[in-house]
Order: structure tokens, then C-alpha cells, then sequence
């Protein structure tokens, strides 16, 4: 409890110095000491200020394991009470200074009042501390560096992998083999179990993987459920027994299957029975893997294989330890140090988890004492409870408290770092070090964590995470009351004593009815948290999504009852099948963290502009949303606005680049009209980080408006993608013809082979006053088209001015032209890009950083851009440029800027192509570093005769191009002698091994 404490009093002096020193909302000349708070206002501040400092020296220094007795354990709670209490006072004094107009603000009576108490509760609370026996320790500066250690690595396993894969590999006399891996708590089972699970030969092998988390509330639905949905990759939508039992069968039928059911233990051998006669409808060879610490299982189970995960050898043991505390400083290590080192490994006996565990916490440690300290006692080998509390209890403080937030979630709960990282955020519990950003802080609290073996890779790839279940059921034994989960069908009424809760619904029918509260909570978090995470996976990446999906799990929200929960800052609503929020959401003023995502909300009500303090607005996979609330710029404080990927669906509001706090915006869609954004609206977003998404582009009226986006100068975007539109339509009819047009005149048209005349003036001219149409002589067009327009109601008349160019892909050129991103990016995606050149920045040798570029769409182009002369290009991609007939010299570059063309690239696609004829000059073979190579839709490209095929090329795919297949077939063996992977119209062929 004290390091919650302490963690909360952080973060309030850290509140109460910008207060107090935050310069006037109406003075643009304010000093950096001066303050919009009266005199009087701030010495009060001054004075809790001064109090928490106190609260905060005495408990850094509190030893809270031996804080156990009933006075001090009465005193911190009421503390904490205190704390938390002032917490929620500063929070409106927060939103009080931000309404007020006034150079000097004075604050309203019942504010001033409630501060004065306040100050009188933590003056009296802090006084009696001397009347308690509270045991100190030495108190540890917060330090905190993550050193740059390889996680993937894993050692001492090669000989076991290649066992089991050949053990998986093998054929046997059943249609599916039962393999039990068997092995004692922390010694890597379920690692070493991920390494084969995705072994590149295990994955061709079979057709059909799953990987289930053996829960310990499962029954039979649960099991076939889960088994199910983690072969599938999608949700199952089977309900009853039969049902289910019919659908693992068509899903399991006529494949080579490949199952792993993780932390299996003996008291299920039931519901194992109850699954096996339902797999027996596989092809021979298809296998279940079953971790367990069980020595007997291989009985229970009948398995005829078997493999016991052995405990690593010392010399092993002893590289692991070093990679981990060691590291850079290997060099400069005392003798004794190693000595200790050396005893520690061994009273490890072999077992990872330790081994790690306390290496990382040994890291860059140069004391004698600390060392002998974790050498402990005289036992000849270590405990691994003991060695997780004692590794646990050495954190600095803001981390025990992050860590022992994640008790919410279930054991074996998969979870990805960002978002866990502004849970942590919403709760207070990071303080930015060195001028980072709290996300910054943020994420290097979960690295450090992440050292320290508390999380880890879960079995799907190096984004997702779990916590060891060792770690888990630490965590839950220490979080007391605190962190609370409630596995209910049917939630009355909130613990009173419970700051953090989640709750875990019963099955996908559950219906969960929240009942009116009666008094306030101190509710801090609520979080509805899935028990299945189930993966979809896309074309190129893992997109996560939750289990539960909106016609399932059935949510009732009263719409007074956000009334009673005032206190809350984080509250994650997502994948239930809520269409509206209560308007009562707008008296969550201290809301840091709203999550949607997955529901079918449509709208979202305007209340919720008056969440002051909203940090994060995950809206993903809101597939009925359709705008954002109007005022959304009042939510100054939003860093995070996580919105559906299918732009053309949701309206956002004008105003959006008043949120100069933004961080997370994956979509930013260039509206159609005034009443939602345009592109100069980016101008000032300049946090944006990671993954930004133009789209619409070709909504863009001004050219100088691309300019005004600034995008040049936001240095944190990794991914650009910049989108037109598919269609090469007239942009703006649509907002024409919500017009009654008086004069229209347009000044040099040119008609190309359509009835675009006839088309106006059927739609537009038949209703104006007056139409001119003329052409200049010259055929210099002019640039703009006043529109005289008048509505329905004469009242709203205006002039509408639409400004052209000579011709739309010229316009485009000078909008691309604009758009130059920032040399850190990293990728970038060009999608149906309407002009006919591309700009002069593209290809710059000066985007030292860019890896991988996309290009789709280019329809109007007829050569390729110069991209040979970027240094780190990896990857690129070039789909449907119809016009381009022949690839030049221009590709590769300025040869006196790159004397060697394209020197990093790996992986190069051509799709599309249609007009293309060939290579001019040597062609592909002065790309050295080409690994792989994939040509589809080309059926007029083909190779010369003298094309030489790139020396590090392994992998070649031609599709649909039956020159350059022809040209294969004529050059197997002279030429395609080193390619390892040759595959012909979607049809594999190793020639050569």
C-alpha cells in the first residue's frame, strides 16, 4: 500500500508545480514563474506541496514488507484515502484555471474550501506518523536505464529443438499423437515450446496450428470453444455442445494438425478424455502437445512420445546469467563479483526464470553487498517464490506499483505494451524522467519490466505479451484489496473497498446489468477484460481483436450511472454490445483512459467533450461509427484518438488540429466540405507518432494547403501512407449539386472524349440564371471557378470558390510535391496517387532511415521514380502503373549520388505492370543485396538475353507473365543455378535443393 501512496504523491507534486507556476489562459506575455493563481490560492497550493514532499521522503524510506502491524496499516489507509481525495481536488482546480478567462484567476469558494481541508487532513495525518512503529529502509534513488539486451535469445536449447521437431515431423501409426512436455516450474517449457510451435518446418508442415491456454475454469464448451477459435484465427459462433463438437470436426477434417495446450495439469484429465475422441478426425501425423509439470501425465494421457525439458546444464547456465547482468560491462567485472556470479548460478540448479531473473537485477550492480545479499542463506538451492518476491521488492517503486496493476487481468492474459502503458498513464503511476514524455517513461518502465523477466513474448510473436502464471500468482497475493476481479453473471453493486476492478464475464452469454449506485465509489478503473483473445490475421500483420464480439456479450448501462463514479480514470468498455453511451459520461472529470473498442456505437454523445482530462479514445473496429462529437477540440489533453481504419465511413469534426497534444491519430481523412477537416488542418499536430494514414487526398483544394500541413516537420512518424482516391471523378460535383447555381463560368475546359458539357448542363446549367463558357485563345487555362451559389433559403447565399488547375494530375503533381514527410520516416505507402510525376524529394538519398516503400495505383505514370539512390531501402513494392512500358536507367538513381544502386535492398515486387516491355540497360542484376524477387500481372515484360539474375537472389516468383516464365524455363540451369526457390505461376519448384 505505501508504494501506491508514494506513487500517487509523485505524480501530485508533480500536478501542483505546473499549477502553480502555469501561466495565465488569457496572457500570452506571461513569465515562466508567474501564475493565473491569486496570491492567497497559491500559497495554499504551496503548502500541500510542502506536505506531500514530507509524506513522500518518510515513504520512500517505509520498508513495506514489515509494515504488517494494525496502526500502520490503518494509517496508510487512511492516507492513501487522503492522497486519492487529492488527487480528485486538483483535478477540478485543473479544469477550474483552464475555464477561467481572467489573467488572475481567483477560485470559487467551495474550491478554496475544499483545498483548506485537505490541508488540514494530510497536516494531521502526516503529524501522527511519529506515534507509529513504521520500519524503514535505505531509501533508493529511482534510477532508471534498460540496457540494450537481446530477449530472443535462447540458450542451451538447440539439441532439444531439433529433437522435438523431429519428434513432431515423424509419422505414426495413429491419425494424431499425444506429446506431453514435461518439466519443472521455471524451467522454460513454454518458451522452448514457442521456438518449435514456430519453427518455419513445423509451420509448412501442418496445415492446422492451435495454441490454447489450459484456464482453470474451462468445461467441455469452453475447451472445443478455444481450441477452435485458435486454429481458425476468427470468433466461433457455435453455442451449444453438439454444435461445437460438429464445428471442431469440419474445422479439424482431412487436415495435418499441430495443437498445444499449455499448463495442463492432471485435475483436467476429464475434459482432456472428453477432447481426444473428438480429434481423431485429422490426417496421420497430426500431433497435441501438452505442457505440464505432471511427470505422470505421460500415463494418464497413454502418450507413446515423450519429452522431459531438462534443467540447463552449469556452463549454459552460467552464459545465460552472464548475458544478462553482465552485458557490455563483461570487461570490467571484479573477480569477486564473478565468484559470487558463480555461486549464484549454481544454487539456481539449472532453472531459467531464476537464472534471468536474477541477472537482470545484478545488471550494471557493482556492490559487493547486493551481490552476497541475493546469495542468501546457507540453502543449497533457491526458492522461486522467494526469488520473485525478492526480485519484486527490489523495483523502484513506480514499478511495483505498475506491476501489481496487471493483477486485473486473468493469468495467461495476452496484452500489448502500448496500451497497458496508458492504463498505466490514466492512473498516475509514471513520472516522466530526463524531459520524456510520459509515454516515453512509459513504455521504458514496461522494457525494464520486461529485462527483469516479469513479462514476457507470448507464443504469437514479439507485440503481444503474458506474465509468466509464477509471476501471476505472486502479483495476486500481494495486490490485497486493492486491484479486485469479479467473475459474476450479473453485476448489483461495486466493492466499497476496491480502487481497481475488472471484470471477467462467465461465458459469451452473459448478461451483465448494472444497477443505479446509491453512494459514490472511489472507483479508480474499471475494465470489462475478454478471456479469449482471438487473432486475425490480414495480409501482412497481426491485427488483434478480442473474443467476445458485440451480439454476444449484452451490456445494460443505466443512464444515471456514471453519476456515482466520479473518481474513475480508466474505463474500458470495449467489445461489448453497446450502440450509445449515458450522457452522465460527461461527469467523469477525471477520466484519463475511455475504451470502444468493438461496439457498435455510432455516435458518441456530446458530453463527452466535457472529459477535461481524457488522455485515450480507443474507438478500433467501431464498424457503425460514423462522426466524432462536434466539439472534440475541447478534449486539449487527448494524446491518443485510436479511430477506425475505414476512413470513408467516419466524419470527423473540424477543429481536430486544435489537439496539439496528439500523439495517436493512425487516420487523418481530408473532408469533402467545411464541416469536416481539411488537410491544413495538420499543420499543428506536430506529436503525431508511428503510423499516420492521409487519405482523401484528392479532397485537397489548394496545393499550398499540403504545404501549410507541415508534415516535413513531424520528425516522430514512422509509417506514412498518403491515399487519393481509387476513381478518377470529379472531385467537388457532389458539393455542386447542393447548390442552385446563378452564374457559372468557366474559363478554358478541356473536354477529353466525354459528354462532360452535356453532363453540366443537364445536373447544373439547367437551373442558373446565366452561364458563360469560353476558351482562351492561348489555351491557358485559369486557375480558379468563382461559383455564385444560392440555397433553398435565401438567407444562407454565399460564394463558393473552387480553385483548379489546368488539369487534375498537374494539380495532383503539386499537392505530392507538398507532402514530403520528415527524413525519420521509416515506411511509406503511396496509394492512388493521380498525378503523372512524382515530386523531387521522393528517392532523396537524404531519407537515410526509409526501409520500405509501397506504391499502388500510379495510373497516370509513366516512369518509375529514381528510388535506387536510398541507402536503407530494404523493400519496395510498385503495383499497377500501367503506363510505365520500359524501367530505366532513371530507377536506379543519379549515379554520381549512388555509385551502386538500391544498396540494401532485399525484397523487390513488381504487380501490375501490363504496358511494360523490359529493362533498359543491364537491368536487376546491379541490384547486389536482391534476395527476393516477385513479378506478377507483367504480360509484356520479359528479360534480355544478357539479363543476369542478382547474386544473393534465393527466392523467385513469377505469376502471369509467361514471357519472363518462358525465359525461366530457357535459363534454368544457366542462370537460376543458386536460386534455392523458384515458384511458376503460384506452383513451387526447388531445382536445386
Amino acid at each position: 500500500m505505501a508504494s501506491t501512496i508514494l506513487c500517487s504523491t509523485i505524480n501530485m507534486i508533480h500536478h501542483l508545480d505546473y499549477l502553480i507556476l502555469k501561466p495565465s489562459c488569457s496572457s500570452s506575455t506571461s513569465s515562466p514563474s508567474s501564475s493565473n493563481l491569486c496570491a492567497t490560492d497559491q500559497q495554499d497550493l504551496k503548502k500541500m506541496k510542502e506536505l506531500l514532499k514530507g509524506i513522500q521522503e518518510l515513504l520512500s524510506d517505509v520498508d513495506e514488507q514489515a509494515c504488517n502491524n494494525g496502526d500502520a496499516q490503518s494509517w496508510l489507509k487512511e492516507l492513501k484515502s487522503a492522497v486519492y481525495n487529492a488527487e480528485d481536488i486538483l483535478d477540478d482546480l485543473d479544469i477550474e484555471l483552464h475555464q477561467c478567462g481572467v489573467e488572475v484567476c481567483s477560485l470559487t469558494p467551495s474550491l478554496v474550501f475544499s483545498i483548506k481541508e485537505m490541508i488540514e487532513k494530510l497536516d494531521d495525518i502526516s503529524h501522527r506518523k511519529e506515534s507509529l512503529s513504521l520500519s524503514l529502509r535505505v531509501g533508493e534513488r529511482f534510477h532508471l536505464y534498460v540496457p540494450n539486451v537481446d530477449h530472443s535469445v535462447v540458450y542451451g536449447r538447440e539439441d532439444d529443438r531439433e529433437n522435438l521437431v523431429e519428434m513432431l515431423l515423424s509419422e505414426g501409426p495413429d491419425k494424431f499423437s499425444v506429446l506431453p512436455i514435461v518439466g519443472v516450474p521455471g524451467v522454460g517449457k513454454t518458451t522452448f515450446a514457442q521456438m518449435v510451435y514456430n519453427d518455419s518446418r513445423v509451420c509448412e508442415h501442418f496445415r492446422a496450428r492451435g495454441w490454447v491456454h489450459f484456464a482453470e475454469d474451462f468445461d467441455e464448451m469452453r475447451l472445443i470453444r478455444a481450441v477452435i477459435e485458435s486454429v481458425t484465427l476468427t470468433t466461433c459462433f457455435s453455442y451449444g455442445l453438439d454444435s461445437l463438437q460438429g464445428n471442431l470436426e469440419y474445422v479439424l477434417s482431412g487436415k495435418r494438425f499441430f495443437i498445444v495446450l499449455d499448463d495442463f495439469c492432471s485435475e483436467k484429465q476429464s475434459l482432456w478424455e472428453s477432447l481426444r475422441v473428438l480429434l481423431d478426425v485429422g490426417l496421420e501425423g497430426s500431433k497435441v502437445v501438452l505442457i505440464t509439470q505432471d511427470e505422470l501425465l505421460s500415463e494418464l494421457t497413454q502418450s507413446t512420445l515423450f519429452f522431459h525439458l531438462e534443467c540447463l546444464p552449469y556452463d549454459t547456465s552460467w552464459l545465460l546469467f552472464q548475458h544478462h547482468a553482465f552485458d557490455c560491462m563483461q570487461t570490467n567485472v571484479s573477480q569477486n563479483l564473478i565468484a559470487i556470479g558463480e555461486k549464484i548460478v549454481k544454487k539456481s540448479s539449472g532453472v531459467p526464470l531464476l537464472v534471468k531473473m536474477f541477472g537482470a537485477l545484478l545488471w550494471s550492480e557493482t556492490n559487493d553487498m547486493m551481490w552476497n545479499s541475493i546469495l542468501g542463506s546457507n540453502q543449497t538451492a533457491f526458492d522461486i517464490f522467494s526469488a520473485v518476491k525478492l526480485s519484486f521488492y527490489q523495483l523502484p517503486v513506480p514499478l511495483q506499483v505498475c506491476l501489481k496493476y496487471c493483477s486485473l487481468f486473468l493469468r495467461n492474459y495476452l496484452f500489448k505494451k502500448d496500451r497497458l502503458v496508458h492504463l498505466w498513464i490514466a492512473q498516475g503511476f509514471v513520472h516522466p524522467l530526463d524531459g520524456k514524455t510520459l509515454e516515453e517513461t512509459g513504455f521504458e518502465y514496461f522494457d525494464e519490466l520486461f529485462r527483469r523477466s516479469f513479462f514476457q513474448f507470448s507464443y504469437m510473436d514479439q507485440h503481444t505479451f503474458v506474465i509468466h502464471h509464477l509471476i501471476h500468482d505472486f502479483i495476486l497475493s500481494i495486490s490485497e484489496k486493492e486491484c479486485s476481479i469479479l467473475n459474476c453473471e450479473n453485476i448489483c453493486s461495486i466493492p466499497k473497498e476496491a480502487c481497481h476492478l475488472s471484470m471477467i464475464p462467465k461465458d459469451s452469454h452473459t448478461v451483465v446489468e448494472f444497477q443505479t449506485l446509491s453512494e459514490p465509489t472511489a472507483l479508480r478503473t474499471f475494465l470489462i477484460v475478454n478471456k479469449f483473445l482471438v487473432i486475425k490475421k490480414p495480409e501482412h500483420e497481426w491485427d488483434f481483436h478480442y473474443y467476445l464480439n458485440n451480439h454476444l456479450l449484452h451490456v445494460s448501462l443505466p443512464n444515471d450511472l456514471f453519476l456515482m463514479l466520479q473518481c474513475l480514470r480508466a474505463l474500458d468498455l470495449s467489445d461489448i454490445g453497446i450502440s450509445s453511451l449515458p450522457d452522465s459520461i460527461g461527469h467523469l472529470k477525471s477520466l484519463r483512459f475511455l475504451g470502444l473498442n468493438k461496439t457498435n456505437i455510432r455516435r458518441l454523445p456530446a458530453s463527452i467533450c466535457k472529459l477535461h482530462h481524457l488522455q485515450t479514445l480507443e474507438l478500433q473496429d467501431c464498424l457503425d461509427l460514423r462522426e466524432l462529437p462536434k466539439e472534440i477540440a475541447r478534449l486539449i489533453n487527448l494524446h491518443h484518438l485510436e479511430i477506425p481504419k475505414s476512413v470513408r465511413f467516419v466524419l470527423l469534426p473540424c477543429g481536430i488540429g486544435k489537439l496539439t497534444r496528439l500523439q495517436t491519430l493512425p487516420v487523418f481523412y481530408v473532408g469533402r466540405n467545411i464541416e469536416h477537416y481539411v488537410i491544413i488542418e495538420m499543420k499543428h499536430l506536430e506529436n503525431i507518432k508511428g503510423e499516420l494514414h492521409i487519405a482523401g487526398l484528392h479532397n485537397v483544394l489548394n496545393a499550398e494547403d499540403a504545404k501549410e500541413a507541415n508534415l516535413v516537420g513531424k520528425q516522430y512518424i514512422e509509417k506514412l501512407t498518403l491515399e487519393w482516391s481509387w476513381k478518377y471523378d470529379d472531385l467537388h460535383s457532389e458539393g455542386l449539386d447542393r447548390w442552385t447555381l446563378e452564374d457559372f463560368m468557366l474559363h478554358g475546359v478541356e473536354v477529353e472524349e466525354s459528354n462532360v458539357t452535356a453532363m453540366l448542363q443537364e445536373q447544373y446549367l439547367g437551373e442558373c440564371k446565366a452561364s458563360v463558357v469560353s476558351q482562351d485563345s492561348d489555351d491557358t487555362w485559369i486557375e480558379r471557378i468563382d461559383v455564385q451559389a444560392r440555397s433553398v433559403d435565401p438567407k444562407k447565399a454565399r460564394k463558393k470558390t473552387i480553385w483548379r488547375n489546368r488539369k487534375v494530375t498537374d494539380f495532383q503533381d503539386m499537392v505530392f510535391e507538398h507532402l514530403q514527410p520528415h527524413q525519420n520516416v521509416q515506411e511509406l505507402v503511396i496509394l492512388f496517387y493521380k498525378g503523372s510525376s512524382f515530386p523531387k524529394w521522393l528517392g532523396n538519398s537524404s531519407f537515410s532511415k526509409l526501409v520500405s516503400i509501397t506504391m499502388k495505383g500510379c495510373y497516370n505514370c509513366k516512369v518509375l521514380p529514381p528510388l535506387g539512390q536510398l541507402p536503407s531501402l530494404k523493400s519496395l513494392c510498385i503495383e499497377d502503373f500501367v503506363k510505365v512500358k520500359r524501367i530505366g536507367a532513371e530507377f536506379y538513381g543519379d549515379k554520381s549520388v549512388c555509385i551502386v544502386p538500391f544498396p540494401s535492398l532485399q525484397t523487390l515486387e513488381f504487380n501490375g505492370l501490363r504496358s511494360c516491355e523490359g529493362f533498359n540497360g543491364v537491368g536487376l542484376q546491379q541490384i547486389a543485396s536482391l534476395q527476393s524477387l516477385k513479378i506478377q500481372n507483367c504480360p509484356k515484360l520479359q528479360f534480355s538475353a544478357a539479363q543476369e539474375i542478382p547474386p544473393k537472389l534465393w527466392h523467385l516468383e513469377i505469376v502471369k507473365c509467361p514471357l519472363l516464365i518462358e525465359w525461366c524455363h530457357a535459363h534454368e540451369s544457366s542462370k537460376l543455378a543458386n536460386i534455392k526457390q523458384l515458384i511458376l505461376n503460384k506452383k513451387g519448384y526447388y531445382p536445386f535443393g
